[in-house]
Order: structure tokens, then C-alpha cells, then sequence
């Protein structure tokens, strides 16, 4: 199973046709993937580019949870599933997802002083 080679679905609950398939991969999500110790990774996108919405449609949901697939690109089109549901579940939490408008310097870094 190569990382490059998959294809992310999120399936939100509250709402099950809104479906993000698929989602492309970054270098980052390569490099630190480990296929052959069971651990792919990949960074979500914002919910705003996600869903393609702008932030006052968004203000509309108090909460949205996707569930995550990955769908392996083989003849028989897998879907590989998390043996615990928990583990494959993002939860957007309106009051507990702080919205940044403005942030200066532009670029940040770890302990930086501003």
C-alpha cells in the first residue's frame, strides 16, 4: 500500500450527502507516512475550503463530525475502515475552533517573539 496511491473520504454524520471524496495529498503526508507500520497520514484542509463554503454559511453548523475513510487505489477499489470509530472521527466544533482573521508577522515560528 503506497500513501501517494490512496484517496481520502470524509462523510459528515449530521448530514450524510455532504461528501468530500477525494482529497489530494501533500508531500508532508507522504513523508510522514508509514505504510508498513500501519500509519498513513493526512492533514485536513479548513473547513471553509473542505466544504467550500464562506464563514457565514459556516456560522450555520454549531457542530459537524466527519467520518474518515480511505479508499486504496486497487481493481477492487477498498475501503479501508478504523477497527475503533473513534480513531477515524473529526469533530468541528463551532466554539472550540478559534477563527483567525489576522495574524502578523505573516510567518510564525515555533517560541517566536512578536
Amino acid at each position: 500500500m503506497n500513501a501517494p496511491d490512496n484517496q481520502i473520504r470524509l462523510t459528515c454524520v449530521e448530514n450524510p450527502s455532504i461528501v468530500v471524496f477525494p482529497l489530494a495529498l501533500s508531500e508532508d503526508d507522504v513523508f510522514n507516512s508509514h505504510p508498513a507500520l500501519g500509519v498513513l497520514t493526512y492533514r485536513v484542509p479548513s473547513l471553509y475550503s473542505l466544504l467550500g463554503l464562506s464563514q457565514d454559511k459556516i456560522s450555520m453548523f454549531n457542530s459537524l463530525t466527519f467520518i474518515l475513510n480511505i479508499v486504496v487505489n486497487d481493481e477492487a477499489g477498498t475501503e479501508l475502515v478504523c477497527s475503533d470509530s473513534r480513531l477515524c472521527t473529526i469533530n468541528f466544533i463551532r466554539v472550540f475552533t478559534p477563527v483567525i482573521h489576522y495574524i502578523s508577522p505573516p510567518v510564525t515560528y515555533f517560541e517566536s517573539v512578536t
